[in-house]
């Protein structure tokens, strides 16, 4: 499954025996879900019809310089200027809801997050998140 989606990089886990077991479904929610969102990696899913199973591969793809940079910037909901109100209120029918905030957008910074992630030659993975607020 993951040669098809990556020919270039040879896979084998016959040395990595792993098994851990939930007694909670919720558990294992919770758990592939944080894995998946913050550490973001490449997911790739299979349907194995002998188990009736749903096999999930989570990996990461190294880089050609082994160095990702990813940047998240949030805008900020401010009180709208005249002319965004007339464009998403007025003209759209879009209701003001309570995500914007009464601060004028001079007052408030931006919302940011650089993520830097190398990958050793030893198959580890660094992650370097930097947060910039205001």
């Amino acid at each position: 499954m993951l040669n098809k989606r990556q020919p270039e990089q040879s896979f084998s886990f016959l040395d990595r025996n792993f098994v851990e077991e939930f007694k909670d479904v919720d558990t294992m929610r919770q758990v592939m879900s944080s894995a998946m969102t913050k550490l973001q990696p490449d997911v790739v899913t299979e349907y194995y019809e002998m188990l009736d199973a749903l096999l999930v591969a989570m990996y990461f793809k190294n880089p050609p310089g082994r160095l990702i940079r990813n940047q998240w910037t949030y805008e900020v909901g401010t009180l709208p200027d005249f002319s965004d109100w007339k464009t998403f209120v007025k003209e759209e029918g879009v209701a003001m809801n309570k995500c914007l905030y009464e601060i004028p957008s001079d007052k408030v910074g931006v919302l940011r997050t650089n993520t830097k992630m190398s990958f050793p030659s030893d198959n580890s993975v660094i992650r370097v998140d930097k947060h910039n607020v205001g």
